[in-house]
């Protein structure tokens, strides 16, 4: 009796486990499924490029602020887009290199138009005449390289922020050469365009910074501009800075930079004999604030090619009894289907043209 009265405990201890165990497990997909629900239904998370859009920048005092200062001079395209709405900008930067009787130099013009909606037109020329044009209308972008045709793209990489990035990144690129040798020194407040800016007069103080006031790449950015700053990281490292200097104008409101007109002289310093210079010079000049509504695209372009499928079944619309009539396949066809497709390309996908 008293063993049938403890198995019948034991019995009834397993079955309050499993109804915990089976409660718990309940429990825990309800759960599961109401964070999958929030999941889904809950708002995007911000923009990065709004949120640094928002914040307030104070330009006064800025001679005196490194860290403010990188941020202003790195602002990218899309946060000045962010900023000021539209806007028309054009840069030119030119790099020289010489030892001895060699000498190189490479010239680069950007010309954007940037509108309140989000469009914009670009047009690049490199040194030897090769040219890219973007224009990025209705979410559509459209390429032409050289004088060739337009063509439209659906831009699935984002093309296009990368070009305009590279566009505005000439100033920039060259700044980071001089890293924490260049010296600001702040002019008198005036007016551009009817808006207030602040002048800055730049210096270059000769000789390399201590290792530990080299700004180090942050990892922060697209990879076009992690590309940049680890170039300059590497230049900075073989590079002193011999003179420079020029004018940074700053719109006091948005803290955007509007114009900028520097040249600068640095030293390779390497295990060559021969001595090396390396001479950049940089206009950049920002305006027509708030005069664009939208781009227009091209007049004449066409289309990328796209990979489309192509109609297997032509009676598939007459109905099942057709189709598959018209399908049935003799005892030959029978036997080479069954041991499987043949080599060679799918003959549902082609390339074709719209």
């Amino acid at each position: 009796m008293k063993a049938h009265t403890r198995l019948l405990g034991g019995v009834a201890i397993a079955v309050a486990l499993a109804g915990v165990v089976l409660l718990d497990t309940g429990c825990s997909r309800e759960r599961a499924k109401r964070e999958a629900k929030r999941r889904v239904f809950a708002p995007p998370p911000p923009d990065p490029v709004v949120t640094r859009a928002g914040e307030k920048i104070e330009v006064g005092g800025l001679a005196n602020q490194p860290a403010v200062r990188d941020r202003l001079v790195h602002m990218s395209a899309a946060e000045i887009g962010q900023r000021l709405g539209s806007f028309v900008f054009e840069a030119e930067g030119r790099i020289s290199f010489s030892r001895g009787t060699v000498k190189r130099h490479s010239t680069e013009r950007a010309a954007l138009e940037q509108a309140a909606n989000g469009d914009f037109r670009l047009d690049l020329a490199m040194e030897g005449g090769d040219q890219q044009h973007l224009v990025y209308s209705g979410g559509v972008l459209y390429v032409r390289h050289n004088y060739g045709v337009w063509r439209a793209s659906r831009d699935p990489t984002d093309e296009r922020l990368r070009w305009r990035e590279q566009a505005y990144g000439i100033w920039p690129s060259f700044y980071d050469l001089f890293g924490a040798q260049i010296r600001f020194v702040e002019g008198t407040p005036t007016t551009r365009e009817g808006r207030p800016v602040v002048s800055f007069t730049i210096s270059v103080t000769a000789g390399k910074p201590p290792a530990e006031q080299l700004a180090k790449p942050s990892g922060e950015g697209t990879e076009g501009e992690r590309a940049l700053a680890r170039r300059a990281e590497e230049w900075r490292r073989y590079t002193v800075a011999e003179s420079g200097g020029g004018t940074l104008v700053l719109d006091e409101r948005q803290a955007v930079p509007l114009e900028v007109d520097f040249g600068g002289t640095l030293r390779v310093v390497d295990d060559e004999q021969t001595p090396a210079q390396l001479e950049v010079a940089v206009k950049a000049k920002l305006g027509k604030i708030g005069s664009l509504e939208r781009i227009e695209p091209p007049a004449d372009y066409v289309q990328e090619y796209v990979r489309r499928k192509i109609v297997t079944d032509p009676l598939a619309f007459l109905g099942a009894g057709a189709s598959a009539a018209s399908s049935a396949p003799d005892k030959d066809q029978a036997g080479a289907a069954s041991a499987g497709p043949a080599a060679g390309p799918d003959p549902e996908q082609s390339d074709e043209e719209p």
